[in-house]
């Protein structure tokens, strides 16, 4: 998968936040959506920079909705997960937690509803 190092630009379509970027050539260029905002304000990227998308941009493919990086630290309305692979792991304890090397104060408040779980953690 290409990196975020691999942006060339962001627009906006149809209100939903797109990373474009190329893939090898013979795959063309494909449109990513963010999962939400707060993923999209995680990858260092703002609103101010969106800009409107043009004719071209929408006859480009659809790939994958971009997720939270692995080594995420959220907070799930009170549950304290951590992202790796793509799926979402908790904590059996606080110990569990911070013996880790994560802070609490960290982690970013949002829903995980959409990603896998993987069994928690001792």
């Amino acid at each position: 998968m290409t990196s975020i190092k691999d942006l060339k630009y962001e627009k906006q379509i149809d209100q939903l936040v797109y990373k474009l970027y190329g893939l090898a050539k013979e795959m063309g260029t494909h449109h990513l959506g963010f999962a939400s905002d707060v993923v999209f304000k995680t990858y260092g990227f703002t609103f101010g920079r969106v800009v409107a998308a043009n004719a071209a941009d929408m006859t480009l493919p659809v790939g994958p909705l971009v997720k939270f990086r692995d080594g995420t630290l959220v907070n799930d309305q009170g549950t304290i997960l951590v992202i790796s692979d793509g799926k979402k792991i908790g904590f059996r304890s606080m110990n569990a937690l911070l013996t880790r090397g994560y802070v609490l104060k960290n982690a970013i408040n949002a829903k995980l509803d959409a990603y896998e779980a993987s069994p928690a953690v001792d």
